[in-house]
């Protein structure tokens, strides 16, 4: 496995032509702790091709989280990983919705890291995603406007202005929250 995590950093896909789906391999990459497996790994780093083909040889790695909680498609939102997000939503749409261990989807990664271009390719292939919450009853507007990230916020009114009157876990919506936070930037 310590070869295939290497590839994984370096985005060499030759490592993988070799495996087959059945390989005993992968069962050592998802039992717990998984610290991060080689998809985590090609994710985090942008490797587009290497995730693609990780991804068609073992998909359920997809929905692996790693030692920090977060699945591959977290990773890739939080990094701007564009390519990656569309791989993953292409191959599974279920993953748009798949939640870290916090209740965020990757969504809410993409809008907390100002992450525009990963924000319109999930919102393209799951329109509703802008209504999801997390555990504490945020919309990914709720994250982008908690982490001063205007784009994103900007990104999200745009698309779905009736999430500005989404109430949190604590009542507040987030025009609520861009008060308290003094933003009088962007387009609200």
């Amino acid at each position: 496995m310590e070869k295939l995590m290497e590839a994984s950093l370096i985005g060499d896909v030759t490592a993988l032509l070799g495996l087959r789906p059945d390989d005993t391999l992968f069962d050592q990459m998802v039992r717990p702790p998984v610290t991060q497996t080689p998809l985590h790994a090609a994710s985090l780093r942008g490797h587009t091709a290497f995730a693609s083909k990780m991804l068609r040889l073992k998909p359920e790695l997809s929905r692996t989280r790693n030692s920090e909680g977060y699945c591959p498609i977290h990773l890739a939102s939080t990094w701007g990983r564009v390519d990656i997000v569309k791989e993953m939503v292409a191959a599974d749409k279920s993953l748009a919705r798949l939640c870290d261990g916090n209740g965020c989807t990757a969504l809410h990664a993409a809008a907390a890291n100002n992450q525009v271009e990963v924000l319109e390719a999930l919102l393209k292939e799951e329109p509703g995603l802008a209504r999801e919450v997390t555990g504490e009853g945020e919309t990914a507007l709720h994250v982008a406007l908690k982490n001063f990230m205007i784009g994103a916020a900007t990104h999200l009114i745009a698309y779905c202005k009736d999430i500005l009157n989404v109430a949190d876990g604590s009542g507040n919506t987030a025009l609520h929250c861009a008060a308290a936070r003094k933003q009088v930037q962007g387009t609200y």
